[in-house]
């Protein structure tokens, strides 16, 4: 699995495409979303290929040090919350952001809720998870806690 996924994003950035989703690539190998989510995000670790995100949850996908073009489609972008008490957006992104390269699907369930692999949690408990996920990698925990 991982070689075709490789294949598909070789592609892309060989032909100077738009970097494919995570959606786009569990259909052309004929798996499912969450399957495809974490064998992409096992390669990312792995460092046979990285992405760049920016506002709007825009990637492109790097391979060998050639880029492909920023994708142009929104893929399981959670809206910023402003409701959380002990954290800012940022770091709540953050923490999103992290989930889904670690092959979580991560959507956005209302105000300062998000859907994690058909799970509900609020702000404090997606950042609670990344942390809990960094720790487990041997990483720094998330900061931007904002003091009471």
């Amino acid at each position: 699995m991982a070689d075709a996924i490789l294949r598909i994003f070789a592609a892309a950035v060989d032909a100077g495409a738009a970097c494919p989703t995570n959606a786009e690539v569990a259909r052309q190998i004929g798996t499912d979303l969450r399957r495809a989510s974490r064998a992409i995000g096992t390669l990312a670790s792995d460092g046979r290929l990285s992405f760049e995100y920016r506002k709007g949850a825009e990637r492109r996908a790097t391979i060998a040090g050639k880029s492909s073009r920023w994708s142009v489609q929104r893929f399981g972008r959670t809206t910023p919350s402003t409701t959380s008490p002990l954290f800012g957006v940022d770091v709540v992104d953050q923490a999103r952001r992290h989930l889904m390269s670690r092959g979580y699907v991560v959507l956005s369930a209302g105000a300062g809720a998000h859907r994690v692999d058909r799970q509900t949690l609020s702000d404090d408990e997606l950042v609670e998870k990344a942390n809990r996920s960094l720790s487990a990698l041997g990483r720094p925990p998330l900061s931007g806690r904002l003091e009471s």
